[in-house]
């Protein structure tokens, strides 16, 4: 199914998930709330099996398309309102002098610890079912080399 039906008002997506997926800049994990239209993995570049996810944001009209690539890091959980990742500067240092304030942040950019630590906390919440998991690309291989294409449809 395209995304360019969605675009045109065909229908409206109701499933409300959560997607958690590295920031592509920084390093951190980033949360984005939306409307499914569509996840599962396609041919993408050189990656035969590239993770993706499609829906409408939160208080946004047009949907949109994430498209994880090597090394992918993307959870998809039911629902809004699920728990915040840290941000780049929660535990780093701060520091003003005068009207300047320096912040510097608790990992330096694309340091494991992002991960591992929002890995931690996640993991204890889906192990407890307070998180119902839709998909889970931590760790895939975009390459294709071990795992077949999956498509999930969402109307």
């Amino acid at each position: 199914m395209s995304l360019a039906l969605f675009q045109k008002n065909v229908f409206t997506p109701t499933r409300k998930i959560t997607v958690y997926k590295k920031n592509s800049m920084f390093g951190n994990i980033n949360k984005i709330e939306m409307r499914l239209i569509e996840f599962g993995t396609h041919k993408y570049a050189q990656y035969n099996d590239a993770p993706f996810v499609a829906g409408i944001p939160k208080r946004k009209r047009k949907a949109i398309q994430m498209t994880e690539s090597y090394k992918p890091y993307m959870l998809i959980v039911e629902g809004w309102d699920n728990i915040d990742p840290n941000g780049m500067f929660d535990g780093g240092k701060s520091s003003t002098n005068g009207e300047v304030t320096c912040s510097q942040a608790k990992y330096s950019s694309f340091d494991g610890g992002y991960e591992s630590d929002f890995d931690e906390v996640i993991d204890k919440l889906i192990e407890n079912s307070e998180v119902n998991v839709i998909a889970d690309y931590r760790g895939h291989d975009s390459y294709g080399l071990t795992n077949a294409t999956a498509r999930g449809l969402c109307g």
